[in-house]
């Protein structure tokens, strides 16, 4: 009964509700709902422990993401997991995400071509946009690339993840489609058809050609498929299941974390300088390559802030495989929901001071040497370690510094931007800014420019 008066005090906002349960609780706080036992752990010491707890540990997952997604990376347990990551470890390994690296810049240049000087856009709808674009490819190859087809994907896994969300219409969705003759033709059940048949479709031709030489995820798996027949968990239906798992693991995710970097930097124009500096002195004009990732350290620390303050991935929900487990001197029954937050954890003053504001330069190596090792966990940690991290990291420090070579975004002050924590944690109504195009920076600087000039006299 307390939980229900405190849920509806803090105006049924789930972050501001547990903000106020750690403040006055505690790091390991117990909340009974009904017969429902929640164990709110928020100290990165037990958040430690319940991560590296391996396989007595296991994931929790929403029914309408398993019934939408199937048995991918998230949503598995046990043997499946431990089997489908061993397999898939070497394809996300740094060399072969560094290879994706002048895709992502080509697909952040295609959608700066589309902005003008001075309108205003969503920026979580462009971030939106341009992710699709990077993972459609990364998915699919270039078999996929058309614009139509990428927008076709883009709205039926808008549908299907829509419909994943833990909610009401969610469950109730679910249950329609089991109705003979009338769930089929529900909105996310042609959606989820749809890939079907992409994803089935591609799988038949490629093996009919002998084609899965690619670099591309799907590409991959169908080797993987091929060469390790004794495997029986690797068939068609679990192929499916890990590129929609990878799909909105890698699209939505990035996307979220891109819309809200910009709208700090657009708030804090002293960072925006120093990230604009540093971009204009590494690149010199030119798109940046994989090989300048190390030199643009403080686009890092900008991208890392960021998701400390709107940390992606929100929250992570484990449950105890077997009864025992002991956490903080307690034992957690075995069907109790175990709760991590990155977002609490990483606005707690003990381990950001003034942890509202947007401080880039605490992600220098001193900084960080000085906190927890999960104070930060944007990624999770463990054995379910976020497999597509590699790739965001280069995704988004790839394109930030594309983008603030030549464009830079200011807060419409019309739009009220509220947090919406979903499966992701989304900007509510999205984030409008206003597009202006960079009047300074290495093509247009006074020195490049004479330098230019009288080389052209000679």
């Amino acid at each position: 009964m307390k939980y229900g008066w405190l849920y509806a005090a803090e105006g049924f906002n789930f972050l501001r509700l547990a903000k106020r349960l750690v403040r006055e609780y505690g790091d390991l706080i117990h909340v009974q709902a009904g017969n429902r036992h929640h164990f709110y752990v928020s100290h990165p010491d037990l958040i430690e422990k319940v991560l590296l707890a391996g396989y007595k540990i296991r994931t929790s997952r929403p029914r309408p993401l398993r019934h939408a997604l199937g048995r991918g990376l998230i949503t598995s347990q046990g043997e499946l997991h431990r089997t489908m990551r061993r397999l898939m470890q070497p394809i996300f390994q740094k060399h072969m995400v560094a290879s994706k690296a002048a895709l992502i810049v080509e697909e952040t240049e295609r959608a700066m071509a589309k902005w003008k000087d001075g309108e205003t856009r969503d920026m979580a709808e462009e971030m939106t946009h341009l992710t699709l674009g990077v993972i459609v490819q990364i998915l699919f190859g270039t078999e996929c690339r058309e614009k139509d087809r990428v927008k076709n994907i883009g709205k039926a896994m808008h549908l299907v993840h829509s419909y994943s969300h833990q909610n009401p219409a969610s469950h109730i969705n679910m249950r329609i489609e089991w109705i003979p003759w009338i769930g089929k033709f529900t909105g996310p059940a042609r959606a989820r058809k749809y890939l079907d048949d992409l994803i089935y479709g591609l799988i038949q031709k490629r093996r009919a050609e002998g084609n899965f030489e690619g670099q591309d995820l799907l590409s991959l798996l169908i080797k993987l498929q091929q060469t390790n027949p004794e495997i029986e968990d690797l068939h068609d239906k679990q192929i499916r299941d890990e590129i929609l798992t990878m799909f909105l693991a890698g699209h939505e995710t990035t996307a979220n974390a891109l819309a809200w970097t910009w709208r700090l930097l657009s708030e804090h124009p002293e960072v925006e300088k120093k990230l604009q500096n540093e971009v204009d002195r590494v690149l010199a004009g030119k798109p940046p390559a994989e090989e300048d990732i190390p030199n643009l350290p403080y686009t890092r620390m900008v991208f890392a802030e960021s998701m400390r303050i709107y940390p992606p991935v929100w929250t992570l929900g484990r449950r105890p495989e077997d009864e025992g487990f002991e956490l903080g001197g307690y034992v957690i029954p075995q069907k109790s929901m175990i709760l991590l937050s990155p977002y609490l954890v990483h606005h707690d003053e003990r381990f950001f001071p003034d942890p509202e504001r947007f401080i880039p330069e605490r992600f220098t190596a001193e900084e960080e040497a000085k906190r927890p090792k999960f104070a930060y966990f944007p990624f999770g940690g463990g054995h379910r370690r976020c497999f597509g991290e590699n790739l965001a990291w280069t995704e988004g420090i790839l394109v930030l510094a594309t983008t603030a070579q030549k464009w830079q975004f200011r807060h419409a002050e019309e739009n009220r931007v509220d947090l919406e924590p979903l499966i992701s944690l989304k900007p509510r109504r999205g984030i409008r800014m206003i597009f202006q195009r960079r009047r300074s920076g290495p093509n247009t600087h006074p020195d490049l420019t004479n330098h230019h000039a009288r080389a052209v006299q000679r």
